[in-house]
């Protein structure tokens, strides 16, 4: 039995190529500086799994959770200051 999460598993199955492809092709990665579109999308992945409310919800749920992100291409530490 392994450890992977279902957030992680359901990342795991999404076609990241594809994915890439229609960032390039947007052009959504423009301007990007730090925080890029594959970031924001498991960002609202995240919310949506954890069922998170505020924006702080998600800000320290990501922030708990940076060390099992790495795999994920989240290399960043997420973090909102209020």
């Amino acid at each position: 039995m392994t450890d992977i999460t279902l957030f992680a598993q359901a990342i795991g199955k999404l076609p990241k190529e594809k994915i890439r492809k229609i960032i390039r092709q947007s052009g959504t990665d423009k301007h990007c500086k730090g925080y890029d579109t594959w970031s924001q999308f498991v960002s609202m992945m995240f919310s949506q799994f954890s069922n998170c409310n505020s924006v702080r919800d998600i800000s320290n749920g990501l922030n708990l959770a940076n060390g099992n992100l790495n795999h994920l291409g989240q290399y960043w530490l997420l973090t909102l200051y209020f």
